[in-house]
């Protein structure tokens, strides 16, 4: 049997809950160009109502191809995310609830499906946490390329595509993952004021002053908090502007028509939603889980906006039958979107989930969400001394609170008991893996350094709850590197 393998019992029973293994069908693409946006929060782009539209080339790319409008990710947290989005299963599955993880090696990522099918796999990203030597989601790449500059990295991500991208006839599958905007909010100049000019405050981006209105629970005027989003929008105008130059690279390259390009984010952030908190790691609210998703390609992707519910762990299955490679031996959890990107069909999917660690769950359709915490637990920080306060039970009309800032449950518990029994029905169904932490030194340290933890890993409280108080890129200067 395959390392990676299921056992026989386990996938059996997977199966009746699967949208179906991939099919061989005749390639769509030749090659696939992943780029991804950390903490990126979707109704900030234009194309998703932002109202600076700091993301030209973002919008530019949704215009040409299919965007969807309701896109989830399980859970607020990196490597969670991405190790679903490239095994196509829930976290829980995984075992990879949270960044103190490393993904085991008897996973099988996507990178690893397409190097046996002689696909050359390669990867450039600027996070920390996506480290290989600490995170282990470089599996099955060829050359994983880190860089904290990114601008630097883009530089080094667009020669790559002039010069080597497609050579000699070999299929690419290529990923390129941006840091920013994740916090501190510290975009390089011009960005840092395009969206800020007229601002005579004393709020900024920085990690200290985020922190302090979070474990503060400071009330910000209206002015205050449009200045940090502005300036959160000028680090996501930066990344749209690198974003820019690799596209030009990839025309340059003439790989652009037979290449499949996907845009996602890897999760939200909650931008001040709730309790003072401009972070996402505690929160599983749709301002943190719900993420943009785009896939491109001229003449084989549908121009068209969808609302179909999808999740990240449908990219895996859509890449794979997009690109003709056969995955017979795989589980998977997700749907393979390829007719609907095409204007074929529609996901048949009644619900999607999020959670919190394996302690706390959400379920939602399109009309409401529920929020399950049985258990009272109640997440802290980062930093350490603020709280995230959630109720035992939580349920949001969504059509008329789409922010899900009122909880509602009292006044419809019929209608939150069904949606329970949906959400233990679904658990149910996983197989649970359990993977344990890696607290190391330089893990840590480099959980320090993203701002997931303080001096010590953060303990999560549990019992009665305490109610809060009322063109080409510019690269970053040295000293900018250092601050991230």
């Amino acid at each position: 049997m395959s390392r990676h393998a299921l056992p026989l019992a386990a996938a059996v029973f997977l199966l009746p809950l699967l949208s179906g293994c991939t099919r061989p069908d005749e390639p769509k693409a030749k090659h696939v160009l992943f780029i991804s946006v950390d903490t990126l929060r979707y109704d900030r782009l234009g194309c998703y109502g932002g109202p600076n539209r700091p993301s030209p080339t973002i919008d530019a790319l949704a215009a040409s191809g299919t965007r969807f409008e309701h896109a989830y990710v399980q859970r607020a947290i990196t490597l969670s995310s991405f190790t679903s989005f490239f095994t196509s299963r829930y976290p829980d599955e995984t075992g990879i609830l949270n960044n103190n993880k490393v993904v085991p090696r008897d996973e099988l990522l996507l990178a690893e499906r397409l190097a046996d099918a002689r696909f050359h796999c390669v990867a450039f990203q600027s996070s920390g946490v996506l480290d290989p030597r600490r995170s282990g989601i470089d599996q099955g790449f060829v050359k994983y390329h880190m860089e904290l500059d990114e601008g630097r990295m883009t530089n080094r991500a667009c020669e790559f595509v002039r010069t080597n991208f497609g050579k000699d006839g070999r299929r690419q599958f290529m990923w390129v993952h941006y840091m920013r905007p994740h916090r501190p909010y510290e975009p390089p100049p011009p960005y840092a004021t395009r969206f800020t000019k007229d601002y005579k405050g004393f709020y900024d981006g920085s990690s200290d002053t985020l922190d302090r209105i979070f474990v503060e629970k400071e009330q910000l005027a209206p002015a205050d908090l449009d200045h940090i989003l502005g300036i959160y929008d000028g680090t996501v105008a930066f990344v749209d502007d690198c974003i820019a130059s690799l596209l030009k690279a990839l025309r340059e390259s003439g790989h652009a028509d037979d290449t499949l390009i996907v845009f996602a984010a890897d999760h939200g952030e909650e931008l001040y939603e709730r309790h003072g908190y401009f972070y996402h790691s505690s929160s599983l609210y749709r301002s943190c889980v719900q993420i943009p998703l785009i896939f491109a390609q001229p003449g084989r992707v549908e121009v068209q906006v969808r609302d179909d519910l999808v999740e990240n762990v449908d990219f895996t299955p859509t890449v794979l039958s997009w690109l003709g490679v056969e995955a017979t031996d795989a589980a998977f959890r997700g749907h393979d979107l390829g007719d609907v990107l095409q204007g074929h069909g529609s996901v048949q999917r009644d619900f999607v989930t999020s959670q919190w660690e394996d302690e706390i769950y959400g379920i939602r359709n399109r009309e409401w969400f529920y929020v399950d915490n049985p258990d009272d637990v109640m997440p802290v920080g980062p930093p350490d001394a603020g709280t995230y306060p959630i109720a035992t039970r939580e349920l949001f009309d969504l059509t008329n609170d789409p922010r899900e800032q009122i909880n509602v449950v009292d006044r419809h518990l019929d209608r939150a008991d069904r949606m329970r029994d949906a959400l233990d029905r679904f658990r149910t169904g996983l197989v649970i893996k359990v993977v344990d932490d890696d607290l190391s030194a330089d893990r840590l340290q480099m959980l320090k350094e993203n701002g997931y933890i303080g001096d010590t890993p953060p303990p999560r409280r549990k019992g009665k709850k305490n109610k809060p108080a009322t063109a080409p890129p510019i690269v970053p200067s040295e000293a900018d590197d250092q601050k991230r």
